[in-house]
């Protein structure tokens, strides 16, 4: 009796009679129920928003994509491509040395305003900047760059030497008391033209007729040029167009949404000027923002069909298509992220039949 009582005093020291099951692997033939008063809460409704750019320089639709892929983001919108360098041949501004600044297709050399002038450009915070000098005493502005004067030219003649007429279409100089003057612009479509007349020197400043733009001190038939950043026609990119005339930007056009379902896109022609198609965005998208993206509401015969009986879907919510009467169609369909419905008359020959138009 006494080694029986023992024993039972061991096991419970072990535990083994004072710890009820709590959890884990069920053991065999046990049913782990849970109890009938838990509430099991509902998952956490995300607010997403986009697009966005990743640190992967990928554009993802919303941050809550990029979040799920691992991948940071860098800037709220699609992905720009990297900004193109500034580079300036001769380093900076050292008006002793022609350079050029070149930035993507943008470039620029230095020059001569005339014999006295320097026009310098140079890279400012990764754009280029232009900057104009004065030469200064015994020193001259020749090919782009200040040079020190020849002292052999001091006894050339005082007399205004060069064009006697100006010629607005010719970039030319005159030379007069020493000095060499350059045709210039004086903005993008006026120049300002030099000329002797009677051994005296003479300007103009014109303004380039229509179509013409100044360019390198002479009056140049312009070109228009178009340049799109989506490539056509792509509802599911906001592009920007912008067309230019030499110098001058003439328009400058964002696809825009016309309403939740309509978007106004625009394009360059051939001939180098832009135009815009007006687009619907189709079953199951909407316009947000200047593009085509994903919506809410779903329909079957991708849009208003009277011919085929279908359902369309907004949540958990479907409305399916009836007749009206025998000769008419309650027709649903998406309309953004809403459902639109109207009553269309079946044509002539026809009659509404379990929600559609048939013979």
């Amino acid at each position: 009796m006494r080694g029986m009582l023992f024993l039972f005093l061991a096991i419970a020291a072990s535990g083994c009679l004072m710890q009820p099951y709590t959890g884990g692997q069920t053991p065999a033939g046990h049913v782990n129920e849970s109890p009938a008063n838990v509430t099991v809460a509902p998952p956490v409704q995300r607010t997403c928003l986009g697009p966005v750019c990743g640190a992967d320089e990928q554009t993802y639709e919303t941050d809550c994509e990029a979040y799920d892929a691992r991948i940071a983001i860098l800037y709220t919108g699609e992905c720009r491509p990297p900004e193109p360098l500034c580079n300036d041949s001769d380093g900076g501004i050292i008006t002793e040395v022609a350079g050029t600044a070149t930035k993507g297709n943008e470039t620029h050399t230095d020059y001569c305003l005339d014999s006295t002038q320097l026009v310098e450009y140079s890279c400012l915070d990764g754009t280029i900047a232009m900057a104009s000098f004065q030469c200064g005493s015994g020193a001259e502005c020749k090919d782009g760059q200040c040079v020190k004067k020849n002292d052999s030219e001091e006894n050339a003649s005082l007399a205004c030497a060069g064009l006697t007429e100006p010629d607005i279409y010719v970039k030319d100089n005159v030379t007069w008391n020493r000095t060499i003057y350059y045709d210039v612009c004086v903005d993008y479509k006026g120049v300002k033209d030099y000329f002797c007349k009677d051994g005296v020197l003479g300007s103009i400043n014109h303004e380039c007729p229509p179509g013409y733009g100044c360019t390198s001190g002479m009056c140049t038939q312009s070109v228009m040029t178009c340049v799109e950043s989506d490539a056509g026609n792509d509802t599911t990119v906001r592009g920007k167009t912008v067309t230019t005339r030499g110098m001058s930007t003439v328009s400058e056009d964002w696809d825009v949404c016309l309403d939740l379902q309509v978007i106004r896109e625009y394009f360059c022609l051939e001939n180098g000027t832009s135009a815009y198609t007006e687009f619907s965005c189709g079953s199951g998208k909407k316009c947000e923002n200047g593009r085509c993206i994903r919506s809410t509401c779903t329909e079957a015969d991708s849009g208003v069909d009277i011919y085929i009986a279908s359902t369309t879907k907004l949540g958990t919510a479907n409305y399916a298509d009836s007749c009206q009467d025998e000769h008419t169609v309650h027709e649903y369909s998406c309309y953004g992220d809403s459902v639109t419905d109207a009553n269309i008359a079946c044509p002539t020959g026809y009659l509404c039949e379990d929600g559609a138009c048939v013979k």
